[in-house]
Formats: C-alpha cells, sequence, structure tokens
C-alpha cells in the first residue's frame, strides 16, 4: 500500500519531458522499432521488448544523440529521458504481471483448497456410510448366530423333555403292571384262603 501511494504522489517521468513534444516522442517510438507502442504488459512491443532493442541497438552503434535524428532535433538527454520512462514502464508492466500471476495462483489455490475440503468430506461421508454397513452387517451375523443357538437349545431341551417323559411314562407303566400283579397275587391267595374254609365249613 505504502509503494502504491509513493507511484501515486510520484509525478510521471512523462510530465517530465520538457520540451519534448508527444510528435516528437512518438517519432522516436516509430524509429527505435515501437519503443512506447503498448505498455500494457510483456507482449511484442511492450516496454521489456522495446528495452531490449534500445540496448541492442546501443550495442551496434545507433547512438541516442542529436546527431543521430537532426529532423527532430533530439538530444541525448532526450533518449535518456525516454529510456528511464521505457525502464520505469517496464518495472510498472512486471509488477503488474507479477499481481495478476500472484491474483490468479491464490485463486487456484483457493480452488483446489475447495476441492480438496469437498473431497474430503465426501470420503468421509462413504467411511461413515461403510462403517454403518458393516455394523449392521456384523450386528445381523450376530443376532443370527444367537437364534440359532436359541433354536438349538430349544430343540435340545425338548428332546431331552420329550424322553423324561418318555422315562416317566415307562417308569409309571411298569409300576402299574407291578401292583397289578401284586394285587393279582393277594386276591389268588385270599381266594385260596375262602376256599379252604369254605371246603372246611361243608365237612
Amino acid at each position: 500500500e505504502k509503494k502504491e501511494k509513493k507511484e501515486k504522489s510520484a509525478p510521471k517521468e512523462e510530465d517530465n519531458l520538457g520540451p519534448l513534444k508527444r510528435e516528437q516522442k512518438d517519432a522516436v517510438s516509430e524509429k527505435l522499432g515501437g519503443l512506447l507502442e503498448s505498455d500494457s504488459g510483456l507482449e511484442d512491443g511492450g516496454p521489456v521488448q522495446s528495452l531490449r532493442d534500445l540496448k541492442k541497438r546501443s550495442k551496434l552503434g545507433v547512438t541516442s544523440s542529436a546527431s543521430s535524428d537532426p529532423e527532430q532535433g533530439l538530444s541525448e538527454d532526450d533518449y535518456a529521458q525516454i529510456k528511464k520512462q521505457l525502464s520505469q514502464e517496464r518495472e510498472e508492466a512486471l509488477e503488474k504481471e507479477r499481481k495478476k500471476h500472484e491474483g490468479d495462483l491464490k485463486f487456484e489455490i483457493s480452488e483446489l483448497k475447495q476441492q480438496y475440503e469437498e473431497k474430503r468430506k465426501e470420503m468421509l461421508s462413504k467411511t461413515e456410510e461403510e462403517e454403518k454397513k458393516l455394523m449392521q452387517k456384523q450386528r445381523e451375523e450376530i443376532d443370527g448366530r444367537i437364534k440359532t443357538k436359541e433354536d438349538e437349545l430349544r430343540a435340545a431341551g425338548e428332546r431331552e423333555y420329550a424322553a423324561r417323559e418318555r422315562e416317566m411314562r415307562d417308569r409309571a407303566d411298569r409300576e402299574k403292571q407291578r401292583r397289578e400283579l401284586e394285587l393279582e397275587e393277594l386276591l389268588g391267595e385270599q381266594e385260596k384262603k375262602l376256599r379252604k374254609e369254605m371246603e372246611e365249613r361243608r365237612r
């Protein structure tokens, strides 16, 4: 923020060109291969490429002297002023591109975080659902085992009860037969005694 305020408060180099007119500046831009065609970024013809062209021309001996452009009457100071302005525009374009790239990265990171969070919630939901299904399946298996065991115990109890019932019935039948035999024997003895007494009375 301080940097932006400082940039806003600082006067532009274009305003300090003095006697250099806009027409002269345009002519210089055209002569140096489009040095000022674009101030918006890093495209062809932008400040970076234009500054590279200026450096190449300087190395090749195409200096920015007044004698190199007598029609416009530009001096080395004028060219230095333009070069300085181009450098400033280049820095501004780089800063603008950096901020744009940084904003894009922040947006992509935010999108990735949101996608990750949604995926994590989806996985957690699936995990909880699978755990519920597994617990339900285990509960059903346990309930089935308990029911089977209860059925087995019930069947065993019924078999045992039936066996005891048969045993008690057989015992009761045997006891009944024994008493009937004893009763028959007792009646037989009494009948013999009565017959004997009757015979003795007849005599």
